[in-house]
């Protein structure tokens, strides 16, 4: 449905008192600051939406005087619109209600009521709203007239702004999984969180799930290794009196060592403190080798830091270069189409048969004779007759110029619009694929570097092997004599008859046969049920880890789903919303550092994100595309009003089949005039 202004009338309107203005299909509203170019736009949005274009509600719209609203009187806004070619002429009239309270003789204000009008009818607010909804849903039409509301809506949440897009683009996700049944169980798993949320609980899920499976086979382990032996119960019984005899018969020899090792202990004390400040001397020595090993770690780690930094970089340029990649594609299609649109619409020739037609009539001379009496008229009425005849036909002929004219001059705003479209795509396919030959020689100057890097950090590691393992001592004086020292005492010590190590030899035993006598008294209460016991629960073990082990597999599958899911899924959103929109593209998908999407919705001109450094000329000329896009989402034509024009070149503007109405400000008084 296409819906053209044709005029705004205002009375009482904030600044103004009384106001008409005439708009045509470009126009340009100029003027000073503050005398009613926004004032405007705010009425033609008040009567459509109900809203202003800053978004509020239309509160404050009374007249004032001196700085106080004039009452009594009616604030009237009135719009004459061309829908699909018919004029209709709709009123919003705001009254004050006064009342006299009773033994008061001054009325005081009672609140405001509005009231509407079509095309000089009154109507009631059902019927008005059933008239806007006739062009299009009230928040639709909100959306798609002011850019201001999405854009807000874009700022608070991305996931509100992509179910707008969704719902006015006709993105079904039921027919998305209809024809991805792999993506089935998504809507089970998700629970109607979203996937970033889903993956972080997933995740989540699957480390515990680790741990679980890590632990089990811990468990299981323990109990396979674990020796269980089943023996006789009187059997056991003699074997534990054998060993207690055999642990008198070492205690007793063990008493006889223990006076001979008072001696051996001594010396044995003298040689631990003299070995000790040998391993004194060579710590110290070792110290220079030991600094030497920790720059190399420190350099070594230093260069993986940076080639890991390096390879970040890489990703960050790929992700990049897949953007100009993307809207290289995309001005290659817009230019494509202007060069096939372009002889088309020139070729176009307007059809004068009926202007020929017009021109060949004459004046019928039967016309003269009267149909009653059959008489020739009086000469002054052939006259007028004559004259009325030549007067329709010169006013039927203009008319047919006019159309020839009309034809004429849209043949030429679509040849404009087309070659600006070539000229635009042109230059932007160009400076793009400047751009991704510039991210493809920064990628390969990146990957040289993280080669370099790696040759680097095998050269360092390779130093570790040049490196002795310990400092030679045979030149240490001290050592040497430190060395001498303690071989002297050690070959003293060898005439004790090796008496420590009988004595630890004969405590081994004794130890020895301690474990036996405990194990012993262990395997007489376990007995041959332990066996049996052990094998029971390794088959129990062996169905909880299989168990386990399927819930891991179960969360890894879904993990997978989900990720093929939300790429998929936004790739379709991307293709389906996208063709839409030139100045600016939706992006719906990032990454993060580690390749993991989250869903997002961004609107990114020429690789910069709306509201993250775009330039102001550039942000109007978004918003003349979201509308733009918005509107043919939605089967819609409808106005679309530029302010502050002024901070973009006038080549700049696109020519759009929407009424183009732009708000300038200049140094003179307001002033509409038709845009050329």
């Amino acid at each position: 449905m296409k819906v053209e202004v044709k005029k705004i009338s205002l009375e009482n309107y904030k600044k103004f008192p009384s106001k008409s203005v005439d708009l045509f299909p470009r126009t340009e509203i100029s003027g000073r600051n503050r005398e009613g170019k926004s004032t405007l736009q705010d009425a033609y949005l008040d009567v459509l939406t109900g809203k202003m274009a800053n978004g509020t509600e239309p509160t404050s719209i009374r007249r004032k005087e001196n700085g106080v609203e004039v009452p009594k009187v009616d604030v009237v806004r009135e719009l004459t619109l061309a829908i699909d070619g018919k004029e209709k002429v709709i009123r919003k009239i705001t009254k004050q209600k006064w009342r006299k309270p009773r033994g008061q003789s001054e009325e005081v204000f009672d609140g405001n009521e509005t009231s509407y009008e079509i095309d000089g009818f009154p109507a009631k607010s059902k019927d008005y709203t059933e008239f806007i909804q006739s062009i299009a849903e009230p928040s639709t039409l909100l959306m798609c007239s002011n850019p201001k509301p999405f854009l807000d809506t874009l700022q608070k949440s991305t996931a509100e702004s992509r179910k707008v897009l969704e719902k006015m683009s006709g993105f079904d996700i039921a027919q998305f999984m209809e024809e991805n049944p792999q993506y089935a169980h998504v809507e089970e798993i998700t629970k109607g969180h979203s996937v970033e949320d889903t993956l972080k609980k997933l995740r989540k899920e699957l480390n515990a799930q680790k741990k679980k499976v890590d632990a089990k086979n811990t468990e299981i382990a323990y109990e396979t290794n674990r020796s269980v032996e089943a023996e006789d119960t009187s059997s056991l019984e003699a074997k534990k009196q054998e060993l207690n005899a055999e642990i008198s018969k070492l205690e007793e020899q063990e008493q006889i060592l223990e006076d001979s090792a008072k001696g051996y202990d001594s010396l044995a004390y003298e040689i631990r403190g003299l070995k000790s400040s040998k391993d004194g001397l060579v710590s110290k020595a070792n110290e220079w080798l030991r600094d030497r090993q920790k720059f190399i770690s420190d350099t070594v780690s230093e260069l993986r830091l940076k080639k890991s930094e390096k390879e970040s970089s890489i990703r960050i340029i790929g992700m990049e270069l897949d953007n100009h990649i993307r809207e290289a594609q995309q001005a290659k299609a817009d230019l494509d189409r202007a060069r096939k649109d372009y002889p088309r619409i020139k070729e176009m020739e307007w059809d004068d048969s009926g202007l020929k037609a017009i021109e060949a009539e004459t004046f019928n001379d039967s016309d003269t004779i009267c149909p009653t009496c059959g008489q020739e008229l009086p000469e002054e009425q052939v006259a007028e007759l004559k004259a009325s005849f030549e007067k329709k036909k010169k006013a039927r002929i203009e008319s047919q110029l006019k159309v020839k004219e009309s034809f004429e001059s849209e043949k030429q705003e679509k040849l404009k619009y087309v070659c600006d479209l070539g000229n635009t795509s042109a230059a932007k396919l160009k400076k793009t694929n400047e751009e991704i030959n510039k991210l493809q020689s920064e990628i390969s100057a990146a990957q040289d570097e993280v080669a370099e890097l790696a040759k680097q950090i095998e050269e360092e590691q390779s130093k570790f092997t040049e490196l002795p393992e310990s400092v030679d001592m045979t030149n240490d004086e001290e050592y040497l004599a430190v060395t001498a020292r303690i071989a002297g005492l050690e070959e003293k010590l060898k005439s004790f008859d090796d008496v420590p190590g009988k004595k630890q030899e004969l405590r081994m035993q004794i130890s020895n046969v301690m474990k036996q006598i405990s194990n012993v008294d262990a395997d007489i209460k376990i007995a041959q049920a332990a066996v049996t016991e052990k094998e029971k629960r390794v088959a129990e073990l062996n169905e909880e880890l299989k168990s386990l082990g399927q819930v891991q597999a179960d969360i890894e599958k879904n993990i997978d789903t989900v990720l093929n899911f939300s790429i998929q899924k936004n790739k379709a959103l991307a293709e389906k919303i996208n063709p839409f929109f030139h100045h600016f593209q939706f992006s719906f998908l990032d990454y993060t550092i580690e390749g993991n999407p989250v869903e997002t919705c961004k609107m990114i001109c020429n690789g910069v994100n709306y509201f993250d450094g775009l330039n102001y000329s550039d942000k109007i000329l978004c918003d003349i595309d979201l509308l733009r896009g918005l509107q043919a989402l939605n089967g819609l034509n409808l106005p679309i009003f530029v302010d502050n024009s002024e901070s973009v070149n006038a080549t700049r503007l696109p020519s759009a089949e929407q009424q183009m109405i732009v708000l300038r400000v200049t140094d003179g008084d307001l002033s509409v005039k038709e845009l050329q």
